[in-house]
């Protein structure tokens, strides 16, 4: 066997000759350890072998024990006429002398021969000044399987036993499954008459201890455990038959290992929306309902719902994908409400957390406002152009405060615009300009923190998809076409509508426009007539492109005491 290699040398009958001469039995070695795995055992250190005494009279160099140790097999040694024993086979362990102290002790850092079974180990003393005088002095018996070895001073009785093992699915040999897949370790053990129990593990390296995976009674020589709940990774499975009658049949372990892996499948992604009645303001006290749907509906596990980052109640089981909490106990306060998924199944489903609802109870506390480059005012929560400047106005904070203001805090990669905090200004109030270039469409939100409070605004980014056709060609069509070719010198006459003029460029800017009404309304755009137009180009063209913004720059606040 590979672990302990094969022996260096064989002895035949008639090489000790007359020399062996011992009566027996033999004075026993005793072994420490006297048994071990076979995996662990290395050409050198095995194990510590001990002598009762010295070699007989003329056997031994003086203050040293000295001599050959040998296996041999059992049942392969006869007896003669006068009681002496002849060797018929015989493997020499080591490639010399074993020299031990006058004590006995040496350390057996030999080879064990194949096949796997029981041998007797012998201790032949050299005979001084005679390399080729030996005689039998001390004795004990080696016995393996492909797992374990044991060293006893008698002969062992009971039959050595093997056992292998294999995993299946679906009656198949399996080395990898899905996760959930049942899988079942059968052991065999050999001979089929041996009695006992069989007790499979995960003996992966990575484990501190191996893991106990289950165990069964032998029965017929096999026996068997079925697991559906093995988590995902990587699996080394292994067993071990302990016998129920040692001196019948030893026990052993399984040698080759069998490996599995258990593959989890990728998960389905979730969405949660969160939906909260009535409408706020609310009074203190009043009974708030708050209904989380979870989508994919098949989806189970349970929600979160938080004000801020406290949690409000005990997480609420999902059914048929909706969870409700009611409650009246919201403080008065200006309220960011979630509703938090956790999936019960992570390898079937993620988990995933609302679009942040502000909910106000009380009377409404400080509010971020906002209008837009025209001055219009927003609406809450409105939807921005790529690029679009609205000025934003948040009351409430200390005099001079400096308060930071932060992009989509809550995401996983939250933006402080401005190198510096916003200074407040006498009467507590932030005002600054923003400029919302380079985000994705969807739901944003920009945080003002100070000491005391945090005010939120949320808008939306639209799809840019029909912008520049539905403004630009719209805006220069209709307008620069219809004054151009209406209007100028010749005044009210070359205005007329039927020359293109006034009424022409108003309405070619309408249409042009109409490619995307919704940025329109919702930055507060207009248009204004031709007359008006011509003493307010220059300055309308300067503040347009003051403010663009670098897509690169991604976001710009401006410092709104600059002059």
């Amino acid at each position: 066997m590979t672990a302990l290699g094969m022996a260096v040398a064989m002895v035949v009958a008639g090489q000790f000759g007359e020399a062996w001469a011992q009566e027996e039995p033999l004075p026993t070695l005793t072994a420490t350890p006297s048994t071990g795995l076979v995996a662990d055992v290395t050409g050198a250190n095995w194990t510590r072998l001990a002598a009762p005494t010295a070699c007989p009279a003329g056997f031994n160099v003086p203050g040293v024990l000295k001599g050959q140790l040998f296996l041999i097999r059992a049942g392969g040694d006869s007896t003669t006429k006068d009681g002496n024993r002849q060797v018929a086979f015989a493997t020499q362990i080591g490639t010399g002398p074993l020299a031990v102290d006058v004590g006995g002790n040496g350390i057996f850092t030999g080879v064990a021969p194949e096949p796997p079974g029981t041998y007797e180990l012998v201790l032949f003393c050299t005979q001084e000044g005679n390399p080729s005088g030996y005689t039998a002095a001390f004795s004990a018996w080696l016995s393996f399987d492909a797992t374990r070895w044991t060293i006893t001073a008698e002969e062992p009785r009971a039959a050595g036993t093997t056992i292998t093992m294999e995993a299946t699915a679906d009656g198949e040999p399996a080395d990898e499954v899905e996760l959930g897949t049942e899988v079942e370790l059968t052991a065999t053990v050999d001979p089929a008459e041996a009695a006992g129990t069989v007790e499979f593990f995960n003996s992966h390296p990575d484990l501190e201890v191996r893991e106990s995976l289950g165990t069964d009674e032998l029965s017929d020589g096999t026996a068997s455990v079925t697991l559906s709940d093995l988590a995902a990774g990587e699996y080394v499975l292994t067993a071990d038959f302990t016998s129920a009658n040692e001196e019948e049949f030893t026990s052993s372990q399984t040698v080759a290992e069998v490996p599995l892996t258990v593959v989890a499948p990728e998960a389905e992604s979730t969405t949660t929306t969160l939906a909260v009645a009535p409408e706020s303001p609310v009074d203190v006290g009043a009974e708030v309902t708050m209904t989380a749907t979870v989508d994919p509906e098949a989806a189970t596990g349970t929600v979160q719902f938080r004000s801020g980052t406290e949690d409000l109640g005990a997480p609420v089981p999902v059914e048929s994908g909706v969870a409700v909490l009611t409650t009246s106990e919201l403080a008065e306060a200006d309220h960011t409400l979630t509703a938090s998924f956790t999936s019960a199944e992570p390898e079937a489903f993620t988990s995933s957390t609302s679009t942040p609802v502000v909910y106000t109870v009380g009377a409404p506390g400080p509010k971020v406002t906002a209008v837009d480059a025209e001055g219009n005012a927003l609406e809450d929560n409105p939807v921005l152009a790529d690029g679009q400047v609205v000025t934003l106005t948040a009351p409430g904070f200390g005099a001079e405060e400096d308060v930071t203001v932060t992009l989509d805090a809550e995401s996983e990669t939250p933006e402080q615009l401005g190198e510096e905090p916003i200074p407040a200004d006498e009467d507590g109030t932030v005002v600054t300009e923003f400029t919302a270039s380079g985000l994705e469409p969807g739901q944003h939100q920009l945080d003002f923190a100070g000491a005391q409070q945090t005010l939120v605004w949320q808008f939306q980014m639209e799809d840019p998809a029909g912008t520049e056709d539905g403004t630009e060609d719209g805006t220069e069509d209709g307008t620069e076409d219809g004054t151009e070719d209406g209007g100028g010198d010749d005044g009210t006459e070359g205005g007329a509508a039927e020359d293109g003029g006034a009424d022409d460029g108003a309405a070619g800017g309408a249409a042009g426009g109409s490619g995307n009404p919704g940025s329109l309304a919702q930055t507060g755009a207009f248009l204004v007539a031709p007359l008006v137009l011509v003493g307010l180009a220059a300055l309308s063209a300067g503040y347009a492109f003051i403010r663009r913004s670098k897509r690169d720059e991604f976001l710009t606040f401006d410092d709104p005491t600059a002059t």
